[in-house]
């Protein structure tokens, strides 16, 4: 085992990913010549914000995969640095942080969509605790035990709220245009982890806490326009469309 491990490891699941999808997958569109445009991520990026049934839900939407970006890119360099962590136990914080991922979008999205019901409101709930988790990793100046257990709001709320707004976008326009609105989300998605690559270094030289000050803030204003989407009555999530986007996530 070494630092390589890792990334050998992710290459062989990933060429097992493609001999599956290569042989067991039967694809039902039909072929398009279609020519190449180099600015249609533009577009794509675009629409999400000139469409106004989605509008507010791709800024709660962005505004949550930055909050988690900022997290998951900088936690790591705060145990280095403030813990003394080694990279053996780098690993194995971040396969727990894992874990809880897929805990959530197993068992953990089902218990929560039979309290709260609604979609957006779930997504309000999972994007609150973002906000708190972050925070008090913020302010928390020692205890690591601390930081373990923040893992567990962090890491469920953004991953069923990633989920549920899947669904929600997926909801939000016909069957026809289900890949065009998967495509702006995987372009929100690009761009929020871009801008948080190139910021959260700087951020972080200048306060290392500083990252989740920034997430906190993004996260709230990710709630404020969920929030917004609520009250324009979005329609109900159905069980198809939430297994659907879970599964894209997994």
């Amino acid at each position: 085992f070494s630092f390589a491990t890792p990334f050998l490891l992710a290459a062989i699941l990933a060429l097992a990913n493609a001999l599956l999808l290569l042989f067991s997958f039967s694809e039902t569109v039909e072929k398009q010549h279609n020519k190449i445009h180099f600015n249609g991520g533009i577009y794509l990026i675009m629409s999400a914000f000139k469409m106004g049934h989605i509008r507010a839900l791709s800024i709660s939407f962005v505004c949550l995969v930055i909050a988690w970006s900022l997290y998951f890119q900088s936690i790591g360099w705060l145990m280095l640095k403030t813990y003394q962590y080694s990279a053996h136990q780098l690993g194995v914080f971040m396969g727990f942080m894992g874990v809880v991922s897929a805990l959530s979008l197993t068992a953990g999205i089902r218990v929560v969509f039979r309290w709260l019901k609604l979609p957006s409101m779930v997504f309000a709930f999972c994007i609150l605790l973002v906000v708190v988790a972050n925070f008090l990793v913020a302010i928390m100046k020692g205890g690591i035990i601390v930081q373990w257990l923040l893992v567990v709001p962090n890491a469920f709320g953004a991953a069923v709220a990633y989920a549920v707004a899947l669904a929600m976008f997926s909801n939000s326009v016909d069957a026809r245009s289900q890949g065009m609105i998967m495509g702006i989300t995987g372009c929100l998605t690009a761009v929020a982890w871009t801008l948080t690559a190139l910021t959260t270094g700087f951020a972080g030289f200048v306060d290392i806490h500083l990252p989740y000050f920034v997430a906190s803030l993004i996260a709230v204003i990710s709630f404020a326009f969920i929030i917004v989407v609520h009250y324009r009555t979005v329609p109900k999530l159905d069980t198809s469309a939430l297994s659907n986007s879970v599964g894209q996530e997994g």
